[in-house]
């Protein structure tokens, strides 16, 4: 059995939970342009404080906290199925694929839902995702 010290993303630290899913130089720059693509900044890469974040600022049913829960739940599964690739295969995929993969499932998503209510905020939001009009019928 193998096993692994250094983080298999940046093979610069020791891979832990919390380096490996927001402080590791690759997840980080995941992370920069989900948060970029919805217009959210300066939220820290340390783990309590990104938890301490989403529990001021994502609450409810809203089209946004969906998005934000989306993002969260994507990028994390994206980033250990990496790791994981990694690992077993020696297969490596660059940081913007990765990140393009990110968009692709949130988008295919939201393009899913129907119903959402037609608000400024929610059409903003589809329009940066570039989501069809039929979401909010």
């Amino acid at each position: 059995m193998n096993v692994v010290n250094s983080c298999l993303l940046c093979s610069t630290n020791l891979e832990s939970h919390s380096h490996l899913f927001f402080q590791c130089s690759f997840s980080s720059t995941l992370w920069y342009g989900a948060w970029n693509k919805v217009s959210v900044s300066g939220i820290s890469n340390n783990l309590d404080d990104i938890v301490a974040w989403f529990n001021l600022n994502v609450q409810g049913k809203s089209s946004r906290s969906l998005l934000m829960r989306s993002i969260l739940a994507a990028a994390v599964y994206l980033i250990w199925r990496e790791r994981n690739l990694r690992f077993s295969q020696g297969k490596t995929l660059h940081v913007e694929l990765l990140a393009l993969q990110l968009v692709n499932s949130i988008r295919d998503f939201l393009s899913s839902r129907r119903g959402v209510r037609p608000s400024a905020r929610n059409k903003a939001l589809a329009g940066s995702w570039n989501l069809p009009r039929c979401i909010f019928s």
